[in-house]
């Protein structure tokens, strides 16, 4: 018995705890889940903290990438419209023979290379839109992790308290008035002792018999 929670004389209701036993084996458990809790809360912090300036860093440079990309992509689409307005007139140019062959298939390759170029831009933006939305996914799973288990960890350290109150605290079943009580802080007891008496104050009923 470590902790004796009542004296001769006290009124008790059903529920009030009489006296508290010691349980070290559930007190150690508590104290490591609490720590595993405590632990697991720090890496969450550590992770979203981390992952916060990561995700800043990126986002960063991808909105400078994608800014530049965007820039160039407008570039290469006013460089194809004027091409395409020149290849008309080349066309016009070549058949009243102005211009050499040469010269309007030059245009014609140099046209070519702004449709290609401009594909190319097109996919690097689509991968780093891409890119960002894996992360941003990659990181709502770790922290959705992390929380899962803090989750199961809290539900296993309540279920822990609920059954080391229920192992420990030795309660009063009726209400009355403590006649005796049959320990000591410090007394190592078994099941079937009687710890305390106590007259219940209900005429009809006899005094309880608590053990």
């Amino acid at each position: 018995i470590i902790k004796k929670k009542v004296e001769l004389n006290d009124s008790v209701s059903p529920g009030d705890v009489i006296l508290i036993i010691e349980r070290p084996e559930l007190e150690f458990a508590i104290q490591e889940m609490k720590f595993s809790i405590k632990r697991l809360k720090q890496k969450k912090a550590l992770t979203y903290s981390g992952n916060s300036n990561n995700y800043s860093i990126n986002k960063k440079a991808d909105k400078l990438a994608v800014l530049r990309l965007k820039e160039e992509i407008k570039e290469t689409n006013k460089n194809i419209v004027f091409f395409e307005k020149r290849i008309s007139q080349e066309k016009e140019l070549i058949e009243k023979g102005l211009i050499t062959y040469t010269e309007y298939v030059d245009t014609q390759t140099k046209f070519s290379a702004l449709k290609t170029e401009k594909i190319s831009l097109e996919e690097q933006l689509n991968i780093i839109i891409l890119d960002r939305e894996e992360r941003n996914f990659d990181l709502n799973i770790i922290e959705n992790d992390i929380s899962t288990q803090l989750l199961i960890l809290e539900m296993k350290l309540a279920d822990l308290i609920k059954d080391y109150k229920f192992q420990t605290e030795v309660t009063a079943k009726k209400a009355g008035t403590i006649r005796s009580l049959n320990f000591k802080v410090g007394d190592v007891i078994s099941e079937n002792f009687v710890v305390a008496i106590i007259h219940v104050h209900e005429t009809k009923l006899k005094d309880y018999v608590l053990n």
